[in-house]
């Protein structure tokens, strides 16, 4: 019942007022936060760049959900790419050196190895993950809403009285 919830979730998000753009920068906005560490300054300054900037919310909030999940399956590349910046490569030695040698460098965990390959990583797929998701929220917005909103199964779906009773439980429920 919880993945229909989040397939719920999903629909609506892809039905919703918001712009293409608005979607992808947000759930690309997660990727930023749900590879890395949660308790770090560059995390703060994504989640203060959300709230400034014009994004869908709904899209964030889901894709750090994701974005959180997966990084669990990817965290042995993040391991290694991160090695490979911090340990095994000398090129990078000096400027991580500097680097760490700021006050607020500390408080990043740029200097774990996964965080650092996570972070690198989002950094890499950033602009090919807002170029993708903005092209498949249009090409669904074009091509699929108004065969899937019409559509008997998304009707009994997203009204029926039983999923209803149940997702408004689990928001009332303490997490």
């Amino acid at each position: 019942m919880f993945f229909l919830g989040l397939i719920n979730k999903l629909f609506k998000i892809l039905n919703s007022d918001d712009t293409p753009f608005q979607v992808a920068m947000g759930f690309t906005l997660a990727m930023l936060i749900g590879f890395i560490p949660f308790l770090s300054v560059q995390n703060i300054i994504i989640i203060f760049f959300a709230f400034i900037l014009n994004i869908s919310f709904k899209s964030f909030l889901l894709g750090i959900f994701s974005f959180g999940l997966l990084s669990y399956v990817f965290i042995y590349p993040f391991h290694y790419l991160g090695k490979m910046f911090l340990v095994d490569t000398n090129i990078f030695y000096p400027i991580f050196n500097f680097f760490f040698k700021l006050p607020l460098a500390s408080y990043t965990n740029l200097n774990n190895t996964i965080a650092l390959g996570g972070f690198l990583t989002s950094l890499i797929l950033f602009l090919p993950l807002v170029l993708l998701v903005k092209k498949f929220v249009k090409y669904y917005r074009d091509s699929f809403k108004d065969k899937i909103t019409n559509s008997k199964f998304y009707k009994v779906f997203s009204k029926n009285k039983i999923f209803v009773i149940f997702s408004k439980i689990l928001k009332v429920l303490p997490r």
